[in-house]
């Protein structure tokens, strides 16, 4: 077994020790900036209403009054960025009330 001598061992420690405070935890997130974030991208989301054609003409739906329709890319979107969800496997799309505000607390969707 080797021996490390004094004023190695203490750089060795001193090295470290720098390594770490140039490297400072990351400050816990603002909730309130996350909440702003999550907020405009969902403002960016295009919703439909009426008849809606899925997948290429897969299917239609005949949305009543009172609800929308989010496609496959602003319900990956929604799922993943503005909910935190992990990535999915894909998705038709969402039907939600016409009313539907993805960023309050008691929102709900059908996907």
């Amino acid at each position: 077994m080797k021996l490390l001598r004094p004023h190695t061992l203490l750089a060795s420690l001193l090295l470290t020790g720098s390594l770490f405070a140039a490297n400072p935890p990351a400050a816990a997130p603002d909730p309130a900036a996350e909440l702003a974030a999550r907020t405009k991208l969902a403002s960016s989301l295009h919703y439909q209403t009426g008849t809606i054609s899925l997948h290429d003409g897969l299917a239609k739906l005949a949305l009543p009054a009172g609800y929308r329709y989010l496609g496959p890319a602003d319900s990956e979107t929604l799922l993943t960025k503005v909910w935190g969800n992990p990535n999915g496997s894909g998705t038709l799309g969402m039907i939600m009330p016409g009313d539907f505000d993805p960023v309050a607390g008691e929102s709900w969707a059908e996907g």
